[in-house]
């Protein structure tokens, strides 16, 4: 029979290891509105910001949550004609991706395109956006349906 102070000793080693894990897991990644393209979401070298919602390798099929943290800045983008940013994450509901403002610092995603939408949410699952400040810069009149609004994130011009 086992005695209980090894048993204890296990127990601890067990839970050690298991945060230890849980640590070396979970997954921390950087976006900068100065970034290159060729960054890898390091701190140093973070992603721009349609890399990283363009779901690399790195965060797919991940068994913890993801952060993603935004540096302070204006984040301008052209995906198409219409659209700034078109999210393609794909989070579980165990383990979602979270795009976050870093530190509390002021993000600001501008939808500065005619006709547009800031933010396309209806190719990405379980991904939250938190922290984040939306606004559009262009002075031009824009109208969209309201069922071409659902699911996305619109900034549009006073009229």
């Amino acid at each position: 029979m086992i005695n209980v102070f090894i048993m204890k000793k296990l127990a601890k080693i067990i839970f050690l290891f298991y945060l230890g894990l849980t640590k070396i897991v979970a997954s921390d990644y950087y976006v900068s509105s100065s970034a290159f393209l060729s960054g890898n979401g390091s701190f140093n070298n973070p992603w721009q910001l349609q890399q990283a919602l363009n779901s690399p390798d790195v965060i797919k099929n991940s068994k913890d949550t993801v952060w993603i943290w935004l540096k302070g800045g204006t984040y301008k983008n052209t995906f198409d004609a219409q659209t700034s940013f078109s999210c393609f994450t794909k989070g579980k509901d165990n383990a979602p991706i979270i795009f976050r403002n870093y530190h509390n610092e002021r993000v600001i995603i501008d939808g500065q395109l005619l006709y547009t939408m800031a933010f396309v949410l209806g190719n990405c699952n379980d991904t939250w956006i938190w922290g984040l400040e939306f606004l559009n810069s262009s002075v031009s009149d824009r109208d969209h349906p309201i069922a071409e609004r659902l699911g996305n994130v619109y900034s549009t011009a006073e009229n």
